[in-house]
């Protein structure tokens, strides 16, 4: 496996040799850390890299949200509410995240169109998890201004993989050693991590 040496936007300085296995080790391990590495009470403490992630400061994506909520509220209501429903309002499975975190969800995928398991993977439910709350969530955003600002989506063979996302967003692997739980800090991917991003190798 070649190793991709990754430079710091704006930068010629490499940050760290980055090969799909190590991708595929944090990965593996994400899945075993108890987080939501993106959700938003932890993203907005690092709002750089919540612009990257979202093309919105947090302050705008808070507007956002008080654009959509209601929109979903009412959606979700004729959704609960119609004649073939088989369960009654407050039957079936309860959401894993909050209203604002799948807004979140949907919004990191307008824009960077990440595979979905690793998306879920960052918010800490399953693939098919974030794939509903994306077909629910893409109507209300359709209904609002703040469309426009979504990405065209470059097909499912194009989608990026967490290596994909990690080099163009190498500050992502700072975000995921933050939130590693103390517990977990001996683990492999807190480790693993840390070799990636050492000081030494992008000059912090």
């Amino acid at each position: 496996m070649i190793a991709i040496a990754v430079a710091r936007p704006g930068s010629s300085s490499p940050i760290l040799p980055f090969t799909q296995s190590d991708a595929a080790n944090i990965q593996k391990n994400l899945r075993t850390v108890e987080s939501m590495v993106m959700k938003y009470d932890h993203l907005k403490k690092y709002p750089d890299i919540f612009v990257k992630l979202t093309g919105l400061q947090v302050g705008d994506f808070d507007h956002l949200l008080d654009d959509i909520v209601p929109h979903y509220m009412q959606v979700e209501n004729r959704r609960l509410s119609r004649l073939d429903r088989q369960r009654a309002i407050g039957g079936g499975d309860r959401c894993e995240l909050e209203v604002r975190d799948q807004v979140l969800l949907t919004v990191i995928w307008l824009r960077l169109y990440p595979r979905q398991e690793v998306l879920g993977n960052f918010f800490g439910v399953s693939q098919p998890t974030a794939s509903r709350y994306i077909a629910r969530m893409i109507p209300v955003i359709e209904q609002t201004a703040w469309n426009s600002l979504r990405c065209p989506d470059p097909g499912r063979k194009q989608r990026r993989d967490l290596r994909r996302l990690l080099l163009d967003i190498p500050e992502l692997l700072k975000l995921i050693t933050t939130f590693v739980t103390p517990h977990a800090r001996s683990n492999n991917v807190s480790n693993h991590v840390g070799e990636l991003w050492s000081p030494g190798a992008n000059g912090d």
